[in-house]
Order: structure tokens, then C-alpha cells, then sequence
């Protein structure tokens, strides 16, 4: 959801920049279009670039998947990163006050969906 809002954040930024220098500058229309139209590039490649510079940082949520062999179901749970982490590297998180547990950064979040970690434990995934 980060990447979504990161977006328009940066579209609107943009945008804003191209009509004041299209609005000071003796460009035509045809230049306007252009100016938009790398406004909205410069906009995507800031929200794909984004999640690898700033990596997952102490505070952010994540979602706990714990599949259950025995129970054959799986539970949902909300976590906690209590650490910096980037790509492939460890993190700790907290499930609930005075529980934790560490991972290993597998991905960073999506545009709808947060960082996926896999947990040194066995059966149970961080997405």
C-alpha cells in the first residue's frame, strides 16, 4: 500500500514541477505532453526503486502466515519488524508483546501487499 500512495505522491510532485516549467518556460503544448509524460516514467521508476533503497525498517508491519500441518488450516497474525533489514538479510520481529522470533528477508512489499520474510522456524512464513 507504501508503493501505491508513494506513487501518486510522486505523480502529483512531478506533474506539479512540469506545468510550473512548462507555465515559465516558451514551450508549446506537444512539450507539455512530454513534460507529463516524464513526470509519470519518473514516477514509476521511484515507486519500483524505492522498497530496495529504503529495505524494511524497525516499526513496519508485516503479516504472519503459520501453516499447521497437524491442523491442516492457516492462521493470519500481525508482526512487528524490530529491526532494519534488507534483502537476504536477517531481521527480528515481534508477534506479540515479549514474542519474538527472526527471519530472513525473501522480498520487499508490493504495491498492495507488505515485505515476505521466511522465518528460521519451520512452518511458519512472514508475508
Amino acid at each position: 500500500m507504501m508503493r501505491l500512495s508513494m506513487f501518486a505522491k510522486s505523480l502529483a510532485m512531478f506533474s506539479a514541477a512540469s506545468l510550473i516549467y512548462f507555465a515559465i518556460s516558451p514551450a508549446t503544448l506537444l512539450s507539455l505532453a512530454k513534460y507529463l509524460a516524464l513526470s509519470l516514467g519518473a514516477s514509476i521508476l521511484l515507486s519500483l526503486a524505492y522498497p530496495y533503497v529504503r529495505g524494511i525498517r524497525a516499526g513496519d508491519s508485516v503479516l504472519v502466515i503459520t501453516h499447521s500441518d497437524m491442523a491442516g488450516g492457516i492462521k493470519v497474525r500481525l508482526a512487528t519488524a524490530l529491526a532494519a533489514a534488507k534483502l537476504n538479510g536477517k531481521i527480528r520481529l515481534s508477534l506479540e508483546p515479549g514474542s519474538e522470533i527472526e527471519g530472513i528477508v525473501k522480498s520487499y512489499e508490493g504495491f498492495f501487499a507488505p515485505a515476505k520474510v521466511n522465518l528460521e522456524d519451520d512452518g511458519i512464513k512472514v508475508i
